[in-house]
Formats: structure tokens, C-alpha cells, sequence
């Protein structure tokens, strides 16, 4: 729990639901932006259909499938196992032509209208697209995960912006490379495991946001638009309330982003990024409905309080911490006098010990360097005479040889 009480003191964390914040302003816009543009592209290809076939009627169709409308082979949705198709593979499934010539020019204008050329056709059902224009919309989304959302509100940002960049009645429209950055920012920020952004980042990517709403030709007039510019810089601002209901919104959307963005066969550091994401809101949660910020001007206080009261208490045992800091010196210089005897003893054992282990062998004959035997095998022990004063200048010595006793008179 600490640890989370620990997030709301950090400036990081209070960065990223800043970030998040401007994110949801800015979706919320774009969101609106997209699905008008949508719509009408959906409603000129119906009637650009209809004044082809000349009539104003009976211009629906939901009798063909995707498999119907294209051909085999189809990049973005075929895929072959054991040399068939499998997509293509029913008898129901295979390429033929629409029979009211609809669905296949609704798939003409939407190839044609991919700035790369490459609608991602898994994404859509052809079924629906007479009837709804958020399937047309999925063509220019990323793979995956995107087939069963049917609205905006279930599409998540990354899906939104995609729709930008590849549709060319909208591309052409904004700018293109900010917008890039704005989607690389936004993915790179959901993989972030400790929800922190630090002060720069947060006003290079405020200012990303600002830029493209300003910047792009198709927001100069709209109204819409400058609302949002103005409530992202307003997030910038040091005064800027965080409430606590604005963090577990954040959150709680930050976890409907995740799932959305992930397969049913969910990643485990997706799980583990959503149970993290959960955890925090249920912490938060529990604390009182007031402003982030007053949490964390109420915890500074705490902090300065408790760090004058230790600033107190150590001025008062400074005397006694110098008393003690004496004590110890005069029982260490105590200590090493008594020791120093004792190691010059132990020094004098230990180079006798040396010495004899070194040099108590020496070699038999110098043919033989390599073989030593101990000096103590070569000692001869000398004959010793006892010699006894008998008179001034004289001795008295005993022969050996003869047991008899030879005077030697001194000179």
C-alpha cells in the first residue's frame, strides 16, 4: 500500500495522468473527427454507386462475404495451409462478383482511397458494408483486434489515428508526420510499467498535441478544435487540479485501452501491465475525494515537520555523540599499545619457525644440488677437553690418548 501512497508524492506520476489527461481531450476530438470523415466517405461511394447503376434505390447488399469480393491471394487476408486457402477454401467462400455490382466497387474505392495501397481486409466484413461506414473504417486500421469493434468508442486511439494516416480523404488533410509522432508517444506510453513521465516529456508531447490541432489545414476553422488546444494547455499549468476521480478515470480507461489493444490470446506482460493498472485504482480509490495536490502539499508538511524535530533532537546529542567519539579513541590507543607486544612476539616465533623450515637442509655433494637432507645429519660433534688451572702460566691438560697430563706453560 505504501508503495502506492508513494506514486501520489511523486511528480512523475502526477506527469502521467497529465499525459493521460491530454490523451483523452485529444481522442475525444479526433474520435468525433474521424467518424464525421468516415461517413462521409461511406455516404459518397453509396451515391456515386447509385448514380452508376442509375437508380435510386435497392443500392444495399448483404449477400457477398469479404472471401467474395476478393480475389485469391489477396494480400491482408488470405492465408494457405497445405496449398489451400483457407479463407478462399468453401465452395461459399469463393472470389465471384457481387451480383448487384455494389460490393465490389465499395472494395475499388477503398483500395483506392489507401495511401498505400494495402487495406487491411481481416479487419472488415464485407456484409456490413453497405450499412455501416466503421467497417470501412477498419480497412486502415492496424491487424488485429480490431474485426469486432463496430463504433469509435470501442476503437482505441492507435485504431483512430491509423484511419488518418492511411485514408487519403483525411491524410491529406492533417499533418502527417506530427501525427506519427503523436501515435508512437501514445503507444510507447501504454507499455510504461511504472506510469512515469518526467517533466520534459510531458511538454514535448503537449506540445506535439497543441501542434497538430494547430497545424493541420482540416481543424483551422472548427470550433471543436480550439476548445481542445485550449484545455490541453491548460493541463500544462502548475494549478492544475488532479482530482481523484480524474485518476481513477484515467486509469480505468487506461485498462479498456489495454484490453482493447490486446488479443483474446492476451500477452503476459499485458496481464501483468492491467493488474498492475487495477491495483493502483483500487488504492486510490480508498482515499478521500479531494485534489492530488493537497495530498502532496499535506505530506510535505509532514515531511518538514518531522525533519525539523530530528534536526532538534540531533543538535541536542551532538555533545554526547563527541564524548563518546573520545571514549572509543582512548580505548583503541589502549588496545594497539597492549597488541604491539604481543605482535613483535609473535613476529620473533614466526621468523624462528621460518628459518628452520627454510634453512635446515643442505645438498649431500655439489653433483647433487637436487638432494638435501637435514644439516642436522651432517653435524659431527666435536671432542671436547676439560682444562684445569693448576698454577700462573701453566695448565694442567688431560691426553686423551694416554690418560696422562701435559703441562703448557703461557708465554
Amino acid at each position: 500500500m505504501s508503495g502506492y501512497h508513494a506514486k501520489l508524492d511523486d511528480k512523475r506520476f502526477t506527469n502521467w495522468i497529465k499525459t493521460c489527461i491530454a490523451i483523452d481531450i485529444f481522442r475525444a476530438y479526433v474520435e468525433t473527427f474521424v467518424y464525421k470523415e468516415i461517413e462521409k466517405f461511406h455516404s459518397s461511394i453509396l451515391e456515386t454507386i447509385a448514380n452508376e447503376n442509375k437508380t435510386k434505390s435497392n443500392i444495399y447488399c448483404s449477400e457477398c462475404r469479404t472471401a467474395n469480393v476478393l480475389d485469391c491471394k489477396t494480400n491482408n487476408f488470405c492465408t494457405f495451409k497445405h496449398g489451400k486457402c483457407s479463407n478462399h477454401f468453401p465452395p461459399e467462400h469463393t472470389s465471384r462478383s457481387c451480383p448487384k455490382n455494389i460490393c465490389n466497387r465499395i472494395k475499388y474505392f477503398i483500395l483506392k482511397c489507401h495511401d498505400f495501397n494495402s487495406p487491411t481486409w481481416q479487419n472488415t466484413s464485407a456484409e456490413k458494408w453497405c450499412y455501416s461506414a466503421w467497417e470501412l473504417a477498419k480497412c486502415y486500421m492496424p491487424k488485429g483486434g480490431y474485426f469486432e469493434k463496430q463504433s469509435p468508442a470501442e476503437t482505441d486511439l492507435n485504431g483512430i489515428i491509423s484511419v488518418m494516416l492511411n485514408n487519403s480523404n483525411i491524410s491529406g488533410t492533417i499533418d502527417k508526420s506530427n501525427c506519427e509522432e503523436i501515435r508512437g508517444y501514445c503507444n510507447s506510453l501504454r507499455h510504461t510499467s511504472n506510469f512515469y513521465v518526467v517533466d520534459q516529456k510531458l511538454a514535448m508531447f503537449l506540445d506535439m498535441l497543441v501542434s497538430f490541432l494547430e497545424n493541420s489545414p482540416a481543424f483551422h476553422n472548427d470550433k471543436k478544435a480550439k476548445e481542445a488546444i485550449k484545455e490541453i494547455k491548460e493541463v500544462r499549468a502548475e494549478e492544475f487540479k488532479i482530482t481523484v476521480p480524474d485518476v481513477t478515470r484515467v486509469i480505468q480507461k487506461s485498462i479498456q485501452e489495454e484490453r482493447i489493444q490486446c488479443s483474446k490470446d492476451i500477452a503476459k506482460e499485458s496481464k501483468d501491465y492491467i493488474e498492475e493498472l487495477q491495483k493502483l485504482r483500487s488504492e486510490i480509490e480508498t482515499i478521500a475525494t479531494k485534489s492530488i495536490n493537497e495530498i502532496i502539499s499535506e505530506k510535505h508538511k509532514a515531511i518538514e515537520k518531522i525533519t525539523s524535530t530530528a534536526s532538534l533532537q540531533v543538535s541536542a546529542g551532538k555533545d554526547e555523540i563527541v564524548k563518546a567519539t573520545k571514549d572509543a579513541r582512548t580505548e583503541i590507543e589502549s588496545f594497539v599499545k597492549g597488541t604491539n607486544t604481543q605482535l613483535r612476539e609473535r613476529l620473533r616465533k614466526d621468523l624462528l619457525d621460518w628459518n628452520k623450515s627454510k634453512h635446515n637442509e643442505i645438498p649431500i655433494t655439489p653433483l647433487f644440488d637436487d638432494t638435501e637432507v637435514p644439516i642436522t645429519d651432517f653435524y659431527v660433534r666435536p671432542q671436547l677437553v676439560s682444562v684445569e688451572r693448576q698454577s700462573y702460566g701453566s695448565v694442567w691438560k688431560r691426553n686423551e690418548n694416554t690418560h696422562q697430563f701435559i703441562t703448557r706453560r703461557f708465554l
